[in-house]
């Protein structure tokens, strides 16, 4: 279970590209889009995960949603 928490707080990290402890839309965005049709799929994931509807996701909302 170590590992898989490490693996969660690197992957975290790596879509908080400016390092802030949230990960934005716009970071998801940038990071996990791959095919432009697909934006309304990651806003819809995004407003999911962002449970106190804060713009943003915490690293613990991030964890609630893969574990």
């Amino acid at each position: 279970m170590l590992k898989k928490k490490e693996n969660i707080e690197k992957q975290f990290k790596n879509l908080d590209a400016d390092a802030k402890g949230s990960i934005s839309f716009y970071e998801f965005k940038v990071k996990r889009l791959k095919n432009e049709s697909k934006t309304a799929l990651i806003e819809k994931r995004c407003s999911i995960i962002d449970t106190n509807v804060n713009g943003g996701m915490e690293m613990a909302e991030f964890k609630a949603t893969i574990l």
